[in-house]
């Protein structure tokens, strides 16, 4: 058993924007990319669903414009510590930090995007690269 024995990589996207894309029936997303299993949820009873059935994600992206990110930034943030949370957002870097800052928004790194109709699974490509980025970081 060689790479395949490593703990595959998984994330979470929490976005409720998913209903943009016809061909997402069901509002979600599951797919491996560059050996990273992703997965979505639409809304925060789903992406804690998705909780309980995977287990532990190594990174959490949550889009700020889905009602309650904050209340499963913190539901993320109390449940496991070592995984990282992205928060995405089409404002203002400056304007988002700041205001993220204010309200005790747990997040570890910051991604704005200014393409909502971005395909799901560029945003997940931007996701994995920002958790090798933190990884690579890690192992130094």
């Amino acid at each position: 058993m060689m790479e395949e024995e490593q703990k595959k990589k998984k994330i979470l996207y929490l976005d409720s924007n998913f209903h943009i894309y016809e061909r997402y029936e069901k509002w979600e997303y599951h797919e491996v990319v560059d050996c990273v299993e992703i997965f979505s949820a639409r809304n925060v009873d789903k992406a804690k669903q998705k909780t309980l059935e995977v287990g532990s994600f190594d990174l959490v992206g949550i889009h700020l414009s889905t009602n309650n990110a904050i209340e499963f930034a913190r539901y993320t943030r109390n449940r496991n510590r070592d995984t990282l949370i992205v928060a995405l957002s089409g404002m203002s870097r400056h304007y988002i930090k700041e205001t993220l800052d204010k309200i005790n928004f747990p997040y570890d790194q910051l991604l704005t995007r200014f393409n909502l109709y971005e395909e799901p699974k560029e945003t997940a490509r931007s996701l994995i690269r920002i958790l090798s980025e933190i990884e690579n970081l890690r192992s130094i």
